[in-house]
């Protein structure tokens, strides 16, 4: 690796303000960034794809309700029960903020209204009608104003029981013994699950480099399950380097298999009746695409068929630099942000880089078990890190699964450059690979200028070595699966 000096970062500026460029805009929170890229850089976004316009959006929500998956409506649900309407209860599980579900009272595309309104028009008293907020290992500082924000006033205010799961809390109830592949581990549940007639699991069905996709079973496990079933469960060191822990697989993915194996186990000792309602969003998180509801298996399988058909963005080749700005969910911080760099390592060449571009408004982000194991990471490099962490007795930390995704991006000299403007320079510094203050020794730059300087440091470097311009790629949205054709 060349030596960032002020004379090699003079003469790449100077080398790259050479080549002919075309100008992109770059989305960096919530502004756009004029972004010149060099001329032959594949552009990957989502095909055309059909939309459900605002207008249509909440007779779309109807609709799907009207005519579930396996035909059980949520009003057939609460009739066929042996109890009396008030006597039941219903608990409805909805995304924390990392999720880009709708769920406000007066957005058209608001999933939340239409179930509530059912449940109570069905003869439930709000009283009985929880909303239970699917944390898993993750917290949430302003719950008030959150919880206001994201649902309004009507439901803040409507006389409903607004949980947040704690993962830690010792009322979890356990389902029993569930089959991991890698032995049995017991798996507790938040207890509203628990003493509920009817559960209706909400979230938005996304490409996830864990999972497969998001949505379906997952909102209940790990969303409202504890952190020792978390850890190890679905998240342990076993099922995050398994190579099907990855976007978009899901009959061999292990953690959908144990998920579902934990629902079964749920329906089979408890015997609630549980009614699925998820969305597909477009790509900028603004429109409905399809709205899927009724059995949780068929109805998500459906969503994930769809999310299938635009997700994936093809390139013949594997591209030497690979830019890729934070969405909305990425951006939050650095945690989070590693997600963009999986996506990116699946169409790098070795020794190639990965410039992910991130506000991270809220710094490194994680438990101290993410930031303490990046730093092993960083000390230690992805090949033997990954070789240690499966070894008996290693000590696998809460959230740690998170930096062996980010090992598993980095393996075969694969490299990340880590651009933001709300992170220190020492801060960065614990983390694997580089970052904008390795690229520049001056004062501080705004950020389209620190962007801009860091794709022409890595362009010109690689430039040298090659002895021929590398191939350049920009993901346009964090909801894109870069694919190389011949995978």
């Amino acid at each position: 690796m060349p030596q960032f000096t002020d004379d090699f970062i003079k003469e790449a500026l100077e080398y790259y303000s050479g080549i002919i460029k075309k100008e992109i805009r770059m989305p960096y929170g919530d502004r756009k960034l004029s972004i010149q890229l060099p001329l032959e850089t594949s552009i990957l976004n989502h095909p055309a794809t059909d939309l459900i316009s605002l207008d249509e959006s909440r007779k779309a929500v109807n609709d799907a309700l009207d005519r579930p998956f396996g035909g059980e409506t949520i009003e057939y649900l609460v009739k066929s029960n042996s109890k009396a309407p008030k006597n039941q209860k219903a608990t409805v599980i909805v995304c924390d903020r990392t999720r880009p579900v709708p769920y406000h009272w007066e957005d058209q595309r608001g999933i939340l209204k239409p179930v509530l309104e059912r449940l109570v028009h069905s003869g439930l008293n709000c009283s009985n009608i929880n909303i239970l907020v699917a944390l898993g290992t993750h917290s949430e500082q302003d719950k008030d104003n959150w919880v206001r924000d994201k649902f309004g006033d009507k439901v803040s205010n409507g006389g409903y029981k607004i949980v947040f799961h704690d993962c830690k809390a010792d009322d979890l109830v356990s389902v029993g013994l569930v089959d991991t592949g890698h032995g049995n581990i017991e798996v507790r549940l938040n207890r509203l699950l628990i003493e509920s007639d009817i559960i209706i699991p909400t979230a938005s069905i996304e490409s996830h480099f864990m999972a497969g996709a998001s949505g379906g079973a997952k909102v209940l496990y790990p969303g409202c399950a504890s952190g020792e079933a978390i850890v190890k469960g679905i998240h342990g060191p076993f099922q995050m380097t398994d190579k099907n822990t990855d976007f978009l697989i899901i009959d061999e993915n292990p953690i959908q298999q144990t998920l579902w194996k934990t629902v079964e186990k749920l329906v089979k000792g408890y015997n609630p009746k549980i009614f699925s309602l998820n969305v597909v969003m477009s790509g900028d998180c603004e429109y409905l695409m399809g709205v899927f509801a009724g059995g949780m298996k068929e109805s998500h399988k459906a969503g994930v068929e769809l999310v299938k058909s635009y997700a994936k963005s093809y390139i013949d080749n594997p591209v030497d630099i690979v830019i890729s700005p934070a969405g909305p969910i990425a951006s939050s911080n650095q945690y989070q942000s590693v997600k963009p760099l999986f996506a990116a390592s699946r169409i790098m060449t070795e020794g190639g880089y990965a410039i992910i571009i991130s506000p991270m408004h809220g710094g490194i982000g994680g438990k101290e078990g993410y930031a303490q194991s990046m730093r092993q990471l960083a000390a230690m490099g992805p090949e033997k890190y990954l070789a240690e962490v499966v070894k008996p007795g290693y000590k696998y930390e809460l959230e740690e699964w998170q930096t062996v995704m980010c090992a598993r991006a980095l393996k075969g000299q694969k490299n990340v450059v880590w651009v933001t403007d709300n992170l220190s320079k020492e801060e960065l510094k614990q983390l694997p690979g580089l970052n904008a203050y390795d690229l520049h020794t001056g004062k501080p730059l705004e950020i389209k200028e620190t962007v801009q300087r860091a794709i022409a440091v890595i362009y010109h470097s690689l430039f040298k070595e090659l002895k021929t311009p590398p191939n350049v790629a920009y993901i346009v949205n964090e909801t894109v699966v870069p694919t190389l054709r011949s995978a």
